[in-house]
């Protein structure tokens, strides 16, 4: 038959089954209408052989325009691409089986991700093919982010590095302390704000001291004198006139006191209950002495040992000579007797012969309870590891554990290991590759089959692959999701006045009223200072505040007062003479100058009020501004000028100015 009576015959034969089915190979009489193209290899050796791709630039297959759903063999990979949405992607790759949001899964082809506020903590929710990521704001009882408005919190809060509370004048600030209606503000004017060990505040009473007694005895002032003394045989405080005295003495036999750096005797039983430590002066000995009596003679103690009865009594007692020693149920014949190690036996077990004993440790074995050794070895019985186990190159067992309690097996290569599953014989090794291994809440490990997803959405955009990037930003004003490419980017910014966000190590300012309902601790850098801070505004200067006091009323708002001087209130009256020996001193216009002046001797309180007069005349112009208290001898005073210009504090009046002082102490 030549060439052109074959294609005849072919073409007619395709012409006549165009409407049926193309079947290529064996058994040409079996057919399946829903079966467009059918090839059957020769005796079940033969496959499907792909068109092989190298180029699918524009300059190669892509010059063609090929179609979505065309599939080839892209040779310098090795693997199946498909044409998908006019691109490659790699058909039958392993791909992610399953997605699990909030414990449900997520249903595909496409997911989409979104954010939400719901709830009292921070979780993840899921329905159908979405899933929510929802974190809820701070409340009392929400676990979650400040936001810029008013919310209440509950649990102590604790602020490292300070808290700055703005308030809208200089004399007020927007921190308010959780006060009862029955607290009427006229009574904050005689109240206190103090914190305890724990840090709480709380508002007291002001208790007004009119006498101090020490010893039984009211003292006598104006000025108090408190010394120190270790006469006695107690803790006592004795006075005289202005002066009380604290008197501790070292503790003795006779007397309840201090314990010091020199050798005393006490008296009674002391029990130390995190043990004692007695150094002595070389290695061998020590310092630590029992009191044995006078008949009881040095030498006798070598055949004398110490024991501890369950009081905790020391006690002196005769050593006791062994008689004889039983091993394995053998008693063992002296004087000098053997301690051998064995491996023998099929358990751990103690033999006695003459003056040796044995213990015997075999090792472990199907037939033997014994120990685990680095040789390889058969158990008997289900072994439950509970913390993990490694195993190298499928041999030697290390005996450690791994930090996440799992198994790690090491096999030759990066890529492969000795652990194996028990797979029928019908599941082939090339058909692994487009599978994966799921684990049961019993226990059970299986093979299960790769469902591949389609899309992935996020930020509301349809994220490109087939690889996807997940990252974490602090962009935007809120927790968001976004998304560009490949990339998907869950952003929680810092809180800030117009930010809902996440609180962090640094300063922050936040917007919106913030109540703690159960208090807030403030860490200052030293231990008379905290790092709290009230909203006062530029003009209300530091040096002003001295002779001001902090007050709270019935909404807890605080407020900044000058110091009333009650008539009720005893007052230490102190004077003192002053003077400035500079020639001439000159006064500045506008911000005061302050001068100090040492006074030698005083013993000044810093909540005492200071006033200033001058012994001698000066200019109209000039102004006293305040007198203060800067330490036990100093005081200082602020003074200006008004304007047009400088002008002389003492001019014509010697080259000095000088100043009655007086500090009233309440």
């Amino acid at each position: 038959m030549n060439v052109k009576l074959f294609l005849l015959i072919v073409v007619t034969f395709l012409m006549f089954h165009a409407s049926a089915q193309l079947k290529i190979g064996d058994q040409p009489t079996i057919q399946d209408k829903s079966v467009a193209l059918d090839l059957k290899g020769s005796n079940g050796r033969q496959g499907l052989w792909l068109p092989r791709v190298s180029d699918t630039s524009i300059t190669g297959i892509r010059a063609l325009n090929p179609p979505n759903g065309l599939i080839i063999y892209y040779a310098p990979s090795g693997k199946l691409l498909l044409r998908s949405n006019n691109a490659w992607v790699v058909f039958l790759e392993t791909a992610i089986a399953s997605i699990t949001a909030g414990g449900a899964p997520i249903l595909g082809p496409a997911l989409t991700f979104n954010t939400s506020t719901t709830g009292t903590d921070f979780n993840v929710s899921s329905s159908g093919n979405t899933a929510t990521w929802n974190l809820p704001d701070a409340s009392a009882t929400a676990r979650g982010v400040i936001n810029t408005s008013s919310q209440a919190f509950l649990g102590i809060k604790t602020f490292n590095t300070g808290v700055s509370v703005l308030g809208a004048t200089g004399s007020a600030s927007n921190l308010t302390l959780g006060l009862t209606s029955a607290t009427t503000a006229a009574a904050q004017t005689t109240k206190y704000l103090s914190v305890d060990a724990t840090g709480k505040v709380t508002l007291n009473a002001l208790n007004v001291i009119n006498s101090v007694t020490a010893g039984g005895t009211l003292m006598s002032g104006p000025d108090l004198i408190y010394n120190t003394s270790i006469t006695g045989t107690d803790f006592s405080i004795t006075t005289s006139g202005s002066t009380a005295t604290w008197n501790f003495p070292d503790a003795s036999a006779t007397a309840r006191g201090l314990v010091n750096t020199a050798s005393q005797a006490f008296l009674g039983i002391k029990t130390f209950n995190t043990g004692v430590s007695v150094l002595g002066a070389t290695s061998s000995a020590s310092n630590l002495t029992i009191g044995l009596t006078s008949a009881t003679a040095a030498a006798a103690q070598t055949t004398k040992y110490l024991s501890v009865d369950a009081t905790g009594k020391v006690t002196l007692n005769a050593l006791n000579t062994l008689t004889s020693v039983t091993a394995g149920g053998v008693t063992m014949t002296g004087p000098a007797l053997t301690y051998l190690a064995s491996t023998t036996g099929t358990d751990f077990s103690i033999t006695g012969s003459g003056n040796t004993a044995t213990w015997n440790l075999p090792d472990a074995s199907a037939t033997a309870r014994g120990a685990v050794t680095y040789n390889a070895q058969t158990f008997g019985g289900l072994k439950t590891l509970a913390n993990g186990v490694i195993v190298n190159n499928g041999s030697i067992l290390n005996g450690g554990t791994t930090a996440n309690n799992g198994l790690t097996v090491s096999g030759p290569t990066a890529s492969t290991s000795d652990l194996t599953l028990g797979v029928t014989s019908g599941t082939t090794a090339a058909a692994q590759t487009n599978k994966y291994l799921s684990v049961d809440a019993a226990g059970k490990v299986t093979l299960n089959t790769l469902n591949a997803l389609v899309s992935v959405t996020a930020g509301g955009n349809t994220m490109t692959g087939p690889a996807l990037t997940y990252n974490t930003g602090t962009a935007g004003s809120d927790f968001n999701l976004s998304s560009s490419g490949n990339t998907a980017t869950w952003n929680l910014p810092d809180a800030s006045a117009t930010n809902r966000g996440a609180i962090t190590t640094t300063a922050q300012t936040l917007g919106g009223l913030k109540t703690f309902a159960n208090g807030a601790t403030v860490s200052g850098a030293t231990g008379f200072t905290s790092n709290l801070t009230l909203g006062l505004t530029s003009a209300t200067a530091p040096d002003l505040n001295t002779d001001k006091y902090l007050s709270v009323n019935a909404t807890g708002k605080v407020t900044l007062n000058s110091v009333n001087v009650s008539s009720s209130i005893p007052i230490k009256i102190k004077a003192y003479h002053i003077e400035i020996t500079e020639a001439p001193v000159w006064l500045r216009v506008g911000t005061p100058q302050i001068f100090t002046f040492v006074i030698a001797g005083a013993n000044l309180s810093l909540t005492s009020t200071v006033t200033v007069s001058p012994a001698k005349q000066i200019l109209t112009r000039t102004k006293i501004h305040w007198a203060r208290v800067l330490n036990a001898t100093t005081i200082q005073v602020a003074m200006s000028v008004d304007g047009p210009d400088d002008q002389k504090l003492n001019p014509g009046n010697g080259n000095e100015a000088d100043f009655y002082v007086t500090v009233m102490e309440f």
